[in-house]
């Protein structure tokens, strides 16, 4: 029998999205312009992210379209949150009051990986990513969306190794006790230009 596993959305670009459509429809110039606004121009939207999130959603009815017009008099396609898109921003949102800490005191990525083997193996069951999954030390914490590094290292150093396949690698020189708001603004930056395709060849 395997472990509950809670189903997350695939990254942050999804939950701001539908929070901004939350605020009533826009197309999609709009909806990058207010996530650059509500995050006092930390995240800038590129389209090789927005338009693919855009399209994840749709499929997953959270979001729909249809085609209208600008405040440009230009035609353009409008995205809508559906009941199913409130109903899943509020199941993302409703414990998201505060923010968590997670430490990893003696922690190896490696290990991590042979003990959740080991725990699968011995409850007899047949893998596949989720059901692994549900065997790591924190199941119930998300895949980052982004990892930076300090003090001008360019390696990973064995940390979650099964967790960072698909998150964006930051470096950076500074070094951690320095590290302050100017370079996580930095960072967020770089992050927001990266085109993110979860595996996908576009």
């Amino acid at each position: 029998m395997s472990k509950p596993r809670t189903d997350l959305l695939q990254g942050t670009l999804d939950l701001l999205i539908l929070k901004t459509l939350a605020l009533g429809p826009q197309h999609g110039w709009g909806i990058s312009q207010r996530i650059q606004q509500i995050s006092d121009d930390v995240l800038r939207v590129n389209q090789g992210s927005l338009y693919p999130a855009l399209h994840r959603l749709e499929v997953q009815g959270w979001v729909t379209s249809e085609w209208g017009t600008s405040e440009n008099n230009r035609e353009a396609k409008f995205y809508r949150l559906t009941r199913a898109g409130l109903k899943q921003l509020e199941v993302e949102t409703a414990d998201k009051t505060r923010f968590q800490l997670w430490i990893a005191f003696d922690y190896g990525g490696r290990r991590e990986i042979v003990d959740a083997a080991r725990r699968a193996a011995e409850a007899g069951e047949e893998l596949d990513e989720g059901t692994f999954g549900s065997y790591l030390y924190a199941p119930e914490m998300p895949d980052p969306d982004l990892l930076i590094r300090t003090s001008g290292e360019l390696r990973i150093s064995n940390f979650l190794l099964w967790q960072l396949a698909y998150a964006e690698l930051v470096f950076v020189d500074t070094l951690w006790p320095d590290f302050g708001e100017s370079e996580l603004r930095s960072a967020l930056h770089e992050y927001a230009k990266r085109r993110r395709r979860f595996g996908g060849r576009s």
